[in-house]
């Protein structure tokens, strides 16, 4: 088992969503915080058994690898500074 790097960012329509920026795709909504990592933690899991299209597993990366990749970051709208991180053993 990993420690992966969970980011979840505000909505502006209200909500949460939840990001796993190292599995591709993963990610969830949810009414508060909570409820978007719980959700994206579930997606998460099943994207490890059954990596869609047969990626490869990817190792994960430590938040200031995920803060460096910009790219990811703004195709979300990320504002790091209302950001909450979480790492979460999968």
């Amino acid at each position: 088992m990993h420690h992966y790097v969970a980011v979840l960012v505000p909505l502006q329509i209200g909500g949460w969503r939840a990001y796993f920026p190292d599995l591709i795709g993963c990610g969830r909504e949810g009414d508060d915080a909570d409820a978007a990592l719980e959700s994206a933690t579930q997606a998460a899991k099943d994207w490890l058994a059954q990596p869609p299209n047969k990626q490869v597993v990817p190792l994960p990366r430590n938040i200031d690898q995920i803060r460096a990749d910009k790219g990811w970051a703004d195709q979300r709208l990320v504002n790091w500074s209302k950001a909450i991180i979480r790492t979460v053993q999968l």
